[in-house]
């Protein structure tokens, strides 16, 4: 299917709940704000160790609510109705604010993991670039093994930082689509499950993405404000492609003799 295709299936799925998850949207956009400007206050009367808790907890805080706002979405394709306070659906149960809280914060470990090895070759790299730079200096020697680990190891520990940060975040990027899908699923699980439909998929899923890039670009020059309207809008897209490659994943797995119980769940 076309992008535009999804797009306009995506815009015509929202379109008679477009009250209700625009205010909830606006909720997240004024949280964002509120909390920002608590870390900009506190940080300017001096208390930067407070004003980066701040920004650190709001991350934690509000990603439930974000949760909530794609499960808004799976709820309308699902054929129910939503409201704006469906939007605070992870805050009625400690055990729904923790497992939203572990669908933000496991990907993210298994994303560092992956990150850590070119994050200490960036690190030795830059050390031994350094060295480059003051090889002239008086009584300073640096081996040949450091001038190539300045040369090469810095760059290569870049590059394949932003490589595998895209490659993993666009592998583990329908988790909480999956979530929103099936919520009795869990957080490990969705995040396998998210792997294999995103097999051969990447890059799809990037096009897609860059397909809202000029919206993204007018983020700043509206203070924010167009977030009300693009969050629903890219949440419904990006579930309406997850959609689109669950059906052909049960379709495929249909036409084979055994379907693994990943399969099973998905066509669930």
């Amino acid at each position: 299917m076309k992008f535009s295709e999804l797009k306009a299936n995506a815009r015509a799925m929202i379109a008679p709940h477009k009250r209700a998850l625009y205010i909830a949207s606006g909720i997240i956009f004024l949280l964002e704000i509120l909390f920002l400007n608590l870390s900009f206050r506190l940080d300017m009367a001096n208390h930067e160790d407070a004003a980066n808790y701040i920004s650190y907890g709001a991350d934690l805080l509000i990603y439930p609510i974000i949760l909530a706002n794609i499960a808004m979405i799976a709820r309308i394709y699902q054929g129910k109705s939503v409201t704006p306070k469906d939007s605070f659906s992870n805050y009625t149960s400690l055990r729904s604010f923790g497992k939203a809280l572990w669908a933000y914060i496991l990907p993210f470990i298994y994303l560092f993991l992956w990150l850590l090895p070119f994050i200490i070759l960036t690190i030795v790299g830059a050390f031994g670039f350094v060295g480059i730079l003051f090889q002239d200096a008086p009584d300073y020697q640096i081996g040949l093994g450091w001038v190539i680990l300045g040369l090469v190891g810095l760059p290569a520990g870049i590059l394949g930082f932003i490589i595998t940060a895209v490659i993993k975040g666009l592998q583990y990027g329908l988790t909480p689509y999956i979530l929103s899908d099936d919520p009795s699923i869990s957080v490990f699980h969705s995040i396998k499950l998210s792997k294999q439909l995103m097999k051969g998929n990447k890059r799809k899923l990037f096009g897609l993405t860059l397909t809202f890039l000029g919206w993204f670009i007018l983020i700043p020059f509206t203070l924010g404000l167009i977030l009300i309207w693009i969050i629903p809008y890219y949440n419904a897209t990006v579930y309406e492609f997850y959609n689109h490659i669950k059906s052909d994943k049960v379709k495929n797995s249909n036409d084979d003799s055994e379907v693994t119980q990943e399969e099973m769940l998905i066509e669930k």
